[in-house]
């Protein structure tokens, strides 16, 4: 709509009444802005043009269209499995409506690393699931049904990269909307607003000139800004979660909202803060995940709860790595602080622990002190499993740049566990490989080769069933020696060991008896939190008929139910990895045991 079309609206709005016929409106077909005046001109339904004849005994059958929303941005063979397209029939035989309700159960912004890089996977793979019979494929559902549940989950990026791979055949009003939040989420104002001006010239949903409105005021043009205000207002078009805007378009002070509005999205939630509009204090993140992309303001200090908000995000995979850490860079420290961190002696602990250990890794330039803090954090982060989903993402790429630093032997069994739950598994090989090399020489890398051998063992074990029963079995002696050196109780121990021997099973990996029931004390009553037994049994189920795709997503629902810091039970685990295993997921089954041996502080 130009902008001429709604001075002129703005004239005649009082004259245009309402359509009363909204019950024959598609569910999901957007609300119009400016509704048709009574008695406007209606296309007349046209009946379908008659079958082709055929001669007797010859059918006619036209050929299968292609699914033009087929189509993903896994190109390639990238190094790591979880990074590589499943293939086209990923959600054979689910049908189109099943398939779209798998997908908008994935969890996407799960605490567990496994589950939300299934679902990414899932989300990414260029496959197209077929209609239901008898059911026309609708265009554009599918693919707006992918890009919402990766905003949901706050990837902006990913959800960015795969708009642009829709075609314009699918390229349906809700993609468009789906796109323009994608553009608010990343920060890109400019193609946001782009997509608003296409959308208020091609469409009539209040969306698009609400989004309209925010870039005119954000361009200096409060008076185009306060007359499509006038307008929404008019029709009714501003609700709750628009209020707030309006009121700052149309000259008041950005207000410091107490809870967030209903209804408050991406777009409304990005337009806040780009208004000045203040967010509560905790925003409800559980609800909805990518608020940690939003909620801390871009400068000033990071109080608090912004320090909370940016770890929740962290945990969740919600916010980028290298946001977090200008967010913990924000944090505000005394001169004192930073000296007794520098020298540890400062606690590491909760998130001002953590953010100022993390300044105060920023500020050293010494390659041993580097490793002393890191070292520090990752200890404190071993006692609290929600430190340590935490610290994991944020501290991999320092990590990952002390691999051929002489002193790193300390912390190199932490770097390639951080590694492996990251899902960068060729740098945890690598990190292994020269633990392997110290411990020719350094009784320390001795003691962490020996830690770390029965897990590596387990995830490079030959993917075909035949050669991994010919895997020799791991040396539990050295194993226990090691742990007890590292100071885990028996009781941990031996949980630990049970675990072990139940995935060793899950993969058909041999395991000597007799050494891996050393005397331990009983690991008494199992830990961690049970997935409904429905779940587990469906996964078992899709895998037995081939399902691939239903089977990584019920398995995804299942690692789902930890929550931000309770380990997994150890029989929801080895259920899991089963049913991936035999859907022939073996891939996906050593990252999920490998993070479940980690959780439980292999």
């Amino acid at each position: 709509m130009t902008m001429r079309a709604v001075r002129e609206l703005a004239v005649m709005s009082v004259l245009v009444a309402a359509t009363p016929a909204a019950g024959q409106v598609m569910a999901d077909a957007p609300m119009p802005l400016f509704p048709a005046a009574p008695g406007a001109p209606v296309a007349p339904v046209r009946p379908a043009a008659p079958e082709p004849s055929a001669p007797s005994g010859i059918t006619i059958g036209g050929l299968a269209d292609i699914d033009v929303e087929a189509v993903g941005i896994l190109h390639g063979n990238p190094p790591e499995p979880w990074s590589r397209d499943l293939g086209a029939q990923t959600w054979v035989p689910l049908n189109r409506p099943a398939a779209l309700a798998r997908m908008r159960a994935l969890p996407a912004a799960s605490a567990s690393p496994a589950a939300r890089g299934i679902a990414r996977q899932l989300l990414l793979t260029a496959a197209a699931p077929p209609g239901a019979p008898g059911v026309p494929v609708t265009p554009g559902v599918l693919s707006a049904t992918r890009l919402a549940a990766l905003l949901h989950a706050g990837d902006a990026e990913d959800a960015r990269r795969l708009a642009a791979e829709v075609p314009p055949r699918a390229t349906t009003e809700a993609v468009e909307q789906e796109a323009m939040r994608a553009d608010w989420l990343a920060g890109d104002q400019a193609a946001a607003c782009a997509r608003a001006a296409n959308g208020v010239r091609d469409h009539d949903a209040p969306l698009w000139s609400k989004a309209d409105a925010v870039c005119a005021a954000l361009a200096g043009d409060a008076a185009r800004a306060q007359l499509v205000v006038g307008i929404l207002r008019e029709i009714g078009a501003v609700d709750a979660a628009f209020e707030p805007l309006a009121a700052v378009l149309g000259g008041r002070a950005a207000p410091k909202l107490a809870d967030l509005p209903e209804g408050a999205g991406i777009f409304e939630v990005a337009a806040y803060r780009r208004l000045g509009v203040k967010l509560p204090d905790a925003p409800p993140l559980a609800e909805r995940p990518w608020l940690a992309r939003l909620a801390a303001p871009a400068e000033g200090v990071a109080a608090d709860g912004h320090l909370q908000t940016a770890e929740f995000g962290l945990r969740r995979g919600v916010l980028p790595p290298a946001e977090a850490a200008k967010i913990y860079e924000r944090a505000k420290f005394s001169a004192d602080d930073l000296t007794n961190a520098a020298a540890l002696k400062a606690s590491a602990a909760g998130p001002r622990g953590r953010a100022l250990y993390w300044q105060a890794l920023r500020a050293a330039t010494a390659d041993a002190d580097k490793v002393q803090l890191l070292d520090r954090l990752l200890a404190a982060a071993h006692a609290d499993p929600e430190a340590w989903a935490t610290l994991a993402p944020l501290l991999a790429q320092p990590l990952a740049a002390m691999i051929d630093v002489a002193p790193a032997v300390a912390i190199s069994g932490d770097a390639a566990r951080v590694a492996l739950w990251t899902g960068d598994w060729t740098l945890a090989r690598r990190w292994f490989a020269r633990i392997g090399r110290d411990a020719v020489t350094a009784d320390e890398a001795k003691r962490i080769a020996a830690e770390l051998a029965p897990l590596f063992k387990l995830i490079d074990a030959p993917a075909a069933a035949q050669d991994r029963a010919a895997v020799p079995p791991p040396d539990l002696g050295a194993w226990l020696e090691a742990e007890t050196a590292r100071g885990l109780g028996d009781g941990t121990r031996a949980r630990l060991r049970d675990r072990l021997i139940a995935l060793y099973r899950v993969f058909a990996l041999p395991v000597a008896d007799a050494d891996w029931q050393a005397a331990l004390a009983a690991p008494g009553e199992a830990e961690g939190v049970a997935a409904p037994p429905l779940l587990l049994a469906g996964a078992d189920d899709a895998a037995a008929k081939g399902a691939k795709g239903l089977t990584l997503a019920l398995v995804a629902q299942a690692l789902d139910v930890g929550g931000d810091a309770r380990p997994l039970a150890a029989a929801t685990v080895e259920a899991a990895a089963a049913a991936l295993v035999r859907a022939g997921q073996v891939d996906w089954a050593k990252r999920v045991a490998a993070e479940s041996l980690i959780a439980a502080g292999l």
